[in-house]
């Protein structure tokens, strides 16, 4: 005799299928000190990625030394890349050694999403490597660290093209200037 099992609703109901989850864009954060050096490295990083990925998405922050030092601006640049899939360090010189960039680092590294992340050091007119003190080896030492891959390189920066202020000379470093309160899209 056969014999028919009857189900109860729960077992007749199919779970829900999963939304698909919203893609998100590949994130790049470029800390840098010169915008000729934040150029240039994003025109490499972006050579490499779209060369393996050609239909990837790229969201990029590109953040100065004085936006990342300013106190009232730290938290929101920690936020900006605490969740970035490349954070790159893009100097003129191998041997930039600036404390409130190495602090920035420090609070990034242990605020961070815990996700693979690589860490990107990029050197412009760099002939040796960098300094034991500077902040390319600060970086290297985060990533070993925090067990995160850190990939060095060299670009050949044209000291006389500058985008900072139409300048002809030794590129300026950015300098942040403070907006007046209730100024910004966001007041």
């Amino acid at each position: 005799m056969n014999r028919i099992q009857l189900l109860s609703p729960a077992q007749t109901f199919s779970p829900p299928l999963d939304e698909p989850e919203e893609k998100q864009a590949f994130s790049l954060v470029i800390i840098y000190d010169y915008e000729s050096a934040a150029t240039e490295s994003r025109r490499i990083i972006e050579r490499l990625v779209f060369t393996c990925i050609p239909a990837l998405e790229i969201h990029c922050d590109a953040l100065s030394f004085p936006e990342i030092s300013h106190a009232e601006l730290r938290a929101e640049t920690i936020e900006l890349a605490r969740e970035c899939d490349v954070l790159a360090l893009a100097t003129l010189s191998p041997d930039v050694t600036v404390p409130a960039v190495a602090q920035w680092l420090d609070l990034w590294a242990m605020t961070r999403a815990q996700k693979e992340t690589a860490l990107i050091s990029l050197v412009g007119n760099a002939s040796t490597e960098a300094a034991r003190n500077s902040l390319h080896d600060h970086l290297r030492q985060i990533a070993d660290s925090h067990g995160l891959v850190c990939f060095s390189s060299r670009f050949k920066a044209n000291p006389g093209a500058c985008l900072h202020n139409g300048c002809a000379s030794r590129p300026k470093p950015f300098e942040y200037v403070a907006r007046p309160e209730g100024w910004g899209i966001n007041e």
